[in-house]
């Protein structure tokens, strides 16, 4: 059985924005029970057509029945389950439907002296052959009762269209491995009740668009119960931002189905939320929510890492609708659960129609064989140790799906019981060989522990799915990734990760989608090359909503999937403003991943058609620089990855290439120094061009410039003469190279990179405070990163003021503080102050500038 496809409304919530003086529509009783003498003609003390579960675990002789309620005999009756341990659980008759409306069930429930169990209230919707098509249910902990009657509330459902029916079940049962031996459950006054029904759809099944001019939103409300209400649409941006309004009188058709559209006006490419809210008489109100995609139009590409993995086959969607999200969402793999049995034809043939499907979109199905159906949800390594079990079940399979099948994984996703197996290599050898006797070379891959070693090279493994449970942060995911890497580049299996996004309900949304795009870049950059969503059919960990419309995790998934699927890792280009940046090309572009821990802005040439494009897909233009001696643009970082495209790939290669030799400067002053710059050239013909050194305050520096010139793929090593001055600045010291380059066309850019100025095993820094009786308190803590002592003078320059001279010795790994006192400290404060530290013996200076603070 399946949800019937392209459910277009959201299905388990209850109305959405309603204020608290808003009263539900008022609706009619399909179906009551008081557990009274209507439901009990015949006095046997069991409801009048309810049936009782039978199977292991539900317990026959725990009693269940109608009974006088002795602790309020003034309600009446009421069906009490008397517990003794097991679980037990009854069923309503069947109880006509039409879904043209919602449905609400209420009731009352009361446990008392329950420690380990609790009570379970389900509502299924079933279809005329009786069959489960949805159900929905709630809980009351025993944990949380007082002994007191509890209300409970399911709904308003939706039901699928092809519902007849209702039924409607009650269970206790254990929590855990305790259960109760005594102990009562009782239940009253259960009601379902049916109300008017809205549902909001767009021409799309899927709610995804590629232009925004095709949006419009479509409503339909039946069986409300005034002939002239009001409808309000409310248009919201991803961060629920209200956009634009629009109110609309309705009129009941003959039908008694109420209908409006509204086209909204999107300002663009990006996920939005339509509010839907019908207004009755007095304070009643219907909400729906509904979230829309306009997807900016991306290439398809051939090749590419990114996956889902669809525990669930198709659904909620069929293999149509499927095929074609998959393509609109940056995919080239999805694992598909294919076990099904010899004589289960059609489930054959429509995997069969969803694999070529796939195959005309470029996606590739990976077939994860799960367990037999007969097995139950056993590990996939004690399948395998039956041969009588799995080839027989496999067999069928393959007959139908060799052809269209080439990967397949043992196991699902969560499943790592291969991960140490001793007769790993003898299982897949088996497995492999089985599976290649119907013609086609079989590829296997298994779950995977990161920190497991990988198999041993006998082992007929081409791929390894890692998973974690809780899921691996960025920096993990790149540590624990490169790792499994093959050092000397010998033949591994493939390296898939499998991800998921973070909750909800316990994260923001900024914090979910930052999160989301960082373990996709890290993943990428050490070179994974599968990299899946396990999960994406979920609207709390998801990017797509249960009913299969987009989740607002749907484009920061699809944005950054589209910006770097295909594409080579470069590397980081180091920014002025220290933006976290990874820099991938692809068919000649360059594309920038960028983000940063608070909001700046990033100044230096980036490229001609620059775009920056956010993670919902929203694209701007940086500005230019106008006060910059040369082309120049402004990229406002935030704290959410964007990606920055229109970069030069050449360019991009040429400055990632552009590297100082050492990464230190000898504090070494008044005497000529030379760098030494390497530079290669990426550009398929030959270049020339000039570099000059833009260096920080205290350097001399050659204005001429240093010309160089280069064959395709040629290196260089360039020399670049320096002078340091007095006054330079010890520590680190940001450096701008420009370059002007003639290649095919003229270039002019820069390139950022940052010397340490000073010397590599010794650390200084200062700092001040104003002491309460007016001096300023100056410290400085040198730090010897050596093994022997070292001697310093320290001179303290003060402005106007007579230099302060101290001599220090600093003893082999220890930070060694030096205290100055100024005199009239309040008049030192927000002045600057050079502090000098001169090497005993060695020659060498460290210089430290800073403000003097409060």
């Amino acid at each position: 059985m399946s949800f019937v496809p392209f459910i277009l409304v959201l299905l388990a919530a209850a109305p959405q924005g309603a204020t608290a003086e808003a009263k539900p529509v008022a609706g009619s009783v399909v179906y009551e029970c008081d557990f009274g003498a209507t439901v009990d003609r015949n006095y046997d003390g069991w409801p009048d057509g309810w049936t009782r579960r039978h199977g292991p675990g539900f317990h026959d002789f725990l009693k269940i029945g109608i009974a006088e309620d002795k602790q309020d005999s003034a309600r009446g009756r009421a069906l009490v389950f008397a517990m003794n341990g097991g679980s037990a659980e009854i069923a309503s008759p069947k109880i006509a439907i039409t879904p043209s409306f919602s449905y609400v069930l209420e009731g009352e429930c009361r446990l008392t002296d329950l420690m380990h169990d609790d009570a379970r209230i389900s509502l299924a919707f079933l279809n005329a052959k009786g069959e489960p098509l949805q159900s929905q249910s709630t809980s009351l902990s025993s944990r949380e009762s007082s002994g007191e009657w509890r209300s409970f509330r399911l709904g308003p459902f939706i039901p699928n269209q092809l519902s007849t029916a209702a039924s409607i079940a009650l269970q206790v049962a254990p929590r855990g491995m305790r259960q109760d031996l005594r102990g009562q459950a009782t239940f009253r006054q259960l009601r379902l009740q049916r109300l008017p029904r809205m549902t909001v759809k767009t021409k799309s099944p899927l709610n995804i668009f590629t232009a925004k001019d095709e949006v419009e939103v479509q409503c339909e409300i039946a069986g409300i119960p005034h002939s002239q209400t009001t409808l309000r649409f409310e248009l919201h941006d991803h961060d629920g931002r209200s956009l634009a309004t629009h109110s609309q009188q309705l009129t009941t058709g003959q039908d008694a189905v109420a209908r409006a559209a509204w086209q909204p006006p999107l300002p663009g490419f990006g996920l939005y939320q339509v509010q839907v809210c019908w207004q009755g008489q007095e304070t009643e109100k219907i909400e729906r929510v509904t979230n829309i995609a306009v997807l900016r139009p991306a290439l398809l590409r051939k090749t590419g890492e990114f996956g889902w993995t669809l525990p669930a086959g198709e659904k909620p969607l069929e293999n149509g609708p499927m095929a074609a999200l998959l393509a609109q969402a940056g995919v080239h793999w999805a694992k598909y659960p294919v076990t099904f049995t010899a004589a289960d034809a059609g489930a054959a043939d429509r995997i069969a129609l969803f694999a070529e499907k796939l195959s005309l979109q470029g996606i590739e199905m990976v077939g994860v064989l799960d367990h037999p159906p007969a097995r139950g949800a056993e590990p996939i390594a004690i399948v395998l140790g039956d041969a009588d079990a799995w080839k027989p079940w496999v067999d069928p399979i393959l007959t139908r799906l060799s052809l269209k099948v080439r990967w397949w994984q043992l196991g699902s996703d969560q499943d790592t019981s291969l991960v140490g197996d001793p007769r790993l290599a003898e299982k897949m050898q088996e497995v492999k060989t089985h599976l290649e006797r119907f013609g086609q070379q079989v590829k296997l891959g298994a779950s995977w522990h990161y920190l497991s070693p990988p198999p041993a090279s006998e082992v007929p493994l081409a791929m390894q799915s890692y998973t974690s449970d809780p899921q691996l942060t960025p920096p993990e995911l790149t540590a624990y990734l490169s790792r499994t890497a093959s050092p000397n580049k010998s033949p591994v299996p493939q390296r898939w990760v499998s991800l998921d996004p973070l909750s909800k309900s316990q994260y923001s949304l900024n914090t979910r989608a930052h999160d989301l795009a960082a373990r996709m870049l890290a993943a990428k950059v050490a070179g994974a090359d599968g990299i899946f969503l396990s999960r994406p059919f979920s609207s709390e960990t998801g990017l797509m909503q249960d009913d299969g419309t987009p989740g607002k995790l749907f484009l920061p998934w699809r944005t950054t999937a589209a910006a770097i699927t295909g594409s080579e890792y470069l590397g980081q280009l180091p920014l002025p403003g220290g933006s976290m940046n990874y820099l991938f090309a692809r068919d000649g572009q360059a594309v920038m991943a960028v983000w940063n821990d608070k909001p700046t802005v990033e100044t230096m040439y980036f490229g001609e058609e620059l775009r920056q494009i956010d993670l919902w897909g929203r694209e701007t233009t940086p500005p230019t620089a106008a006060e910059a001696s040369h082309p120049q643009q402004r990229l406002s970082v935030s704290t959410l990855p964007t990606f920055v495209t229109g970069l030069n790939e050449n360019i991009a290669r040429f400055k990632l290439a552009a590297q100082f030799e050492g990464s230190h400067v000898d504090s070494i002053f008044t005497r000529e120094q030379t760098l030494y710059l390497r530079l290669k050239n990426f550009f398929p013909q030959g270049i020339s061009g000039e570099v000059s050194l833009a260096a920080p305050a205290g350097w001399k520096r050659d204005t001429q410039g240093t010309h160089f010139r280069l064959a395709p793929g040629e290196e260089v090593r360039l020399p670049i003469s320096i002078q340091l001055m007095a006054e330079a600045s010890s520590g680190s010291q940001p450096l701008r190279l420009d370059f002007s380059l003639s290649a095919d066309r003229n270039y002019r850019f820069d390139v950022h990179r940052t010397l340490q100025l000073g010397l590599a095993d010794v650390a200084l820094e200062m700092t001040s405070r104003l002491r309460e009786d007016g001096l300023l308190e100056v410290t400085q803590q040198l730090t010897n990163l050596t093994n022997k002592p070292l001697s310093f003078q320290c001179v303290l320059f003060v402005p106007e003021r007579r230099r302060e001279t101290r001599q220090l010795l600093a003893s082999p790994n220890v930070q060694t503080p030096l205290l100055f006192l100024l005199e009239d400290g309040e008049s030192l404060l927000g002045q600057k102050l050079i502090l000098s530290a001169e090497e005993l013996g060695g020659g060498r200076v460290l210089n430290n500038s800073f403000t003097a603070e409060r």
